[in-house]
């Protein structure tokens, strides 16, 4: 499904990184901006298809389904 920078940009936001990087002092306005201007170059005035790479693992008690 093709994705706008529009709508990529609170994932992008929501990545564990940026916690940290705004725990250290980083303004979250600061790191918005610099993704919108990064990303920017990459989805120009369009969508795009993304792609994640993702893991996914279940745990559950021994026995049980």
């Amino acid at each position: 499904m093709p994705i706008t920078l529009r709508t990529y940009l609170p994932y992008v936001l929501s990545e564990t990184r940026l916690e940290s990087a705004i725990s250290r002092g980083v303004p979250e306005t600061q790191i918005r901006a610099w993704c919108q201007s990064t990303f920017a170059d990459v989805f120009g005035d369009t969508s795009r298809d993304v792609l994640f790479a993702v893991y996914v693992a279940y745990v559950s008690r021994e026995g049980s389904t």
